[in-house]
């Protein structure tokens, strides 16, 4: 399956935040599923994530 992340899913994803659910946890996890998400994502409020300080320290194996 193809997903495409929004920009609070996949840092949601990406520093375990329990705001999201066990469903999406588990479809993101899944070896078969294929995720895509846009830089344009990150961009679109005028700040960065860095800024934001919320950038995770995330190892690329995690990433798929």
């Amino acid at each position: 399956m193809r997903i495409l992340l929004d920009t609070h899913t996949l840092l949601w994803f990406l520093l375990d935040d329990p705001q999201l659910g066990l469903g999406a946890r588990l479809l993101i996890e899944d070896p078969a599923t294929e995720m895509f998400s846009t830089t344009l994502n990150f961009n679109t409020k005028g700040v960065t994530p860095i800024q934001l300080g919320v950038t995770p320290q995330v190892p690329i194996a995690k990433l798929g």
